[in-house]
């Protein structure tokens, strides 16, 4: 694909004529890399995989879990949510955050997911994950991903930073902002990015970068980790803001570790800034690197010695939208979870259960509280209450982590292809709900009645498998 003349002036006075050259032809004519993150979490995670996936797996170079090659979004693996297609670059975000069990973490330009799913394996199912995506489709794309990665502890919400801010003064030990940028990187797989670039077109996004990351520090408790990104080559947002960050808001650059990556990286560029400490941050070419152009900065937040670093802040806003199951539907739960515990799918102790309208849901901590517009996922949906049966959900079957515990049909691939399309399966055994595995992965609920499993895979997911 052709670059316009005016990008490869920028960069041939940037980088000069040799290694512009060379990331004009990584851009031009390389083809792209592809690799994947495996769902740790999920039952036998690594034996399924290398069932569907028996060629000799290469790691990819900047996550744990992650393998280079790519797999159909239609099949088992992907449906199941035990891997997720990923750019090997993108992946370094959320590992250079390294986000621990039981923080505070927020996603803060979340969608399509990538980097909130990694980093919800790394939490392990504790502390609490807000995912955000203002954009309301994107985000109803995020919140399939989170569904079907199995997640119990993130609410996906669609707010602007600005109003974000409100629920969550100074609340996050670390938040991800993967800001929208000029999308230089991403020249070689988005021909829309290089036709929208004009010469003016990253200053633009500066401003609005700026305005984002006003709303982050906001949210950001003193002491926290700001991760900044952008998949843009242009020091106006990357060494640029990095410096404004730190004189207009008094951040310290974090040097990376660049040790934990299985190939080498570039450094940030001290002379694209105007702040000491640019070289900590990190810069990935795709002339040098595997995946596309990406930058990555990890920045802390000053601590006040009025406030205590250890401390959450969480404002609540007081409705009755959520309210605790009452007799009725706590007898109808027991039964259910006596041969499917929650412990199976979620950490009890990191939330409670909820119900609201006839919806069972298991919140995390505190979060019940958060306004209802523009949420679009609860932690985890359990299941619905239905003229005085308990109905299990799609996300239930998907977070589940034990499946020892529950019982259990095997599936070949014929039966799942027809699960997916929507038609029963039969069966002998006895009547009952039954989670439904392929190979060992849960794929969804089924009801058996009378030697036939009822279809309970969502409607709005299926779809018609190849042979």
């Amino acid at each position: 694909m052709p670059i316009k003349d005016s990008f490869k002036n920028k960069y041939r006075q940037l980088l000069g004529l040799e290694e512009s050259q060379a990331l004009f032809h990584a851009i031009e004519d390389q083809a792209q890399h592809h690799a994947f993150r495996l769902n740790s979490e999920k039952p036998t995670a690594l034996a399924a995989l290398k069932s569907f996936f028996p060629d000799p797996l290469k790691p990819a170079p900047y996550a744990e879990s992650a393998y280079l090659g790519k797999i159909s979004g239609n099949s088992p693996l992907a449906r199941s949510g035990y891997i997720y297609n990923q750019d090997p670059s993108a992946m370094i975000v959320a590992s250079v955050a390294n986000c621990q069990p039981g923080e505070w973490v927020l996603d803060l330009c979340a969608a399509p997911g990538g980097k909130s799913l990694q980093v919800a394996s790394a939490m392990q199912g504790q502390g609490l994950l807000v995912a955000n995506e203002i954009n309301s489709k994107r985000a109803k794309e995020l919140s399939r991903n989170i569904e079907h990665w199995g997640v119990g502890h993130c609410i996906v919400t669609s707010y602007r930073p600005d109003e974000l801010t409100s629920f969550y003064p100074q609340s996050f030990d670390c938040i991800l902002v993967d800001a929208p940028c000029s999308g230089e990187g991403m020249f070689r797989k988005h021909q829309a990015a290089l036709d929208q670039w004009t010469p003016d077109y990253p200053t633009e996004c500066a401003i609005r970068q700026q305005h984002i990351l006003q709303s982050a520090l906001q949210m950001l408790k003193p002491g926290g980790r700001l991760i900044y990104s952008t998949c843009t080559f242009a020091p106006e947002e990357n060494e640029a803001i990095v410096s404004w960050l730190v004189q207009e808001h008094q951040l310290k650059i974090a040097p990376i570790d660049t040790e934990q990556f299985l190939a080498s990286v570039s450094h940030g560029r001290p002379d694209w800034g105007s702040v000491e400490g640019l070289e900590g941050c990190l810069r990935l070419w795709p002339h040098l690197n595997p995946g596309e152009g990406h930058f990555v900065a990890q920045l802390i937040k000053p601590i006040s010695p009025l406030h205590s670093s250890q401390t959450k802040i969480h404002t609540k806003t007081s409705h009755s939208d959520f309210r605790s199951p009452n007799k009725q539907e706590k007898e109808l739960w027991q039964t259910f979870s006596s041969q499917c515990p929650l412990k199976a799918c979620v950490q009890e102790s990191n939330g409670r259960l909820f119900v609201k309208q006839n919806t069972l849901y298991f919140i995390p901590q505190g979060q019940e509280s958060i306004p209802l517009h523009s949420v679009l996922r609860w932690g985890l949906e359990v299941g619905q209450f239905l003229k005085g049966r308990f109905e299990p959900s799609f996300s239930l079957a998907m977070a589940m982590k034990d499946i020892s515990s529950m019982a259990h049909l095997d599936i070949d691939q014929e039966q799942w292809k027809d699960y997916m399309a929507g038609l029963t399966l039969k069966a002998s055994e006895k009547d009952g709900w039954y989670l439904l595995c392929l190979k060992g992965m849960p794929v969804a609920f089924g009801k058996l009645v009378k030697g036939t499993i009822k279809n309970f895979y969502p409607k709005g997911l299926r779809f018609q498998a190849k042979n």
